[in-house]
């Protein structure tokens, strides 16, 4: 389902195609990098912001890669100025109909935040790189579901997971510290509303669904198929 999730002013991550083509940002003649031997490659970034983006991106992908998710071609990334008006304080995004993730510089992303805190912990370099490991896992997940669109529930499922699966491990720790709970305890909890209400307890809570021995790999595996389906539900629109 395609909607405007002009939402609740903490839509931190989504999906681009849910603009108008002619919103989302041009490239123009930026100067593509590839990540050294990486199917990844970066526009518009400068020396440091690509050294992050690369790692995350790296990261990413040998995460999903031991799903057995992988891309045939380059993961196209654009560091934009601004992430397009109709997705309010997000991060970045990752369009479908183009194939390319688009993500705020570092230090545009790092005045956008301020003195705020997303995962309850002070915004810092890590935190960016998990942005990018985000969208990335958009990007590469969209190139393997098995001839149907997937549900946005799905698509960032499996996002978070990869945001919190590759982060360091002394930093997720902190930030699963800050918020209670164990997990979704039935895929049926997954939400779009939840994301929407909350996007950082979501992502928590789908990586604490995931580590959980009887989910893991294989309930990434039924998502993939269409086996299992995570709903949409009610949306918040504004």
């Amino acid at each position: 389902m395609f909607v405007s999730l002009r939402a609740l002013g903490f839509i931190i991550f989504a999906a681009c195609l849910m603009l108008p083509l002619w919103s989302l940002p041009a490239a123009g003649d930026t100067v593509r990098l590839r990540c050294g031997n990486a199917e990844v490659s970066v526009s518009g970034a400068d020396s440091r912001e690509q050294a992050l983006i690369c790692d995350a991106a790296k990261g990413a992908a040998e995460f999903l890669g031991t799903l057995g998710l992988t891309r045939a071609g380059a993961v196209e990334i654009e560091v934009v100025d601004q992430i397009p008006e109709g997705l309010k304080l997000a991060s970045g995004c990752y369009d479908w109909r183009v194939d390319v993730v688009s993500i705020l510089g570092a230090e545009n992303c790092a005045a956008m935040w301020g003195g705020k805190e997303f995962f309850r912990v002070p915004y810092e370099r890590d935190i960016y790189k998990s942005f990018a490991a985000h969208e990335v896992a958009h990007a590469i997940a969209a190139a393997n579901f098995e001839g149907f669109m997937p549900t946005v529930t799905t698509q960032e499922y499996i996002a978070a997971v990869t945001q919190l699966g590759t982060m360091e491990a002394a930093l997720r720790n902190r930030i699963l510290a800050e918020f209670e709970g164990d997990g979704f305890d039935e895929a049926s909890e997954i939400s779009l509303l939840y994301y929407q209400i909350d996007p950082a307890r979501f992502i928590v809570e789908c990586y604490r669904h995931y580590a959980k021995h009887e989910n893991g790999p294989e309930f990434i595996r039924r998502l993939m198929r269409g086996d299992t389906v995570l709903s949409d539900g009610q949306i918040y629109l504004q």
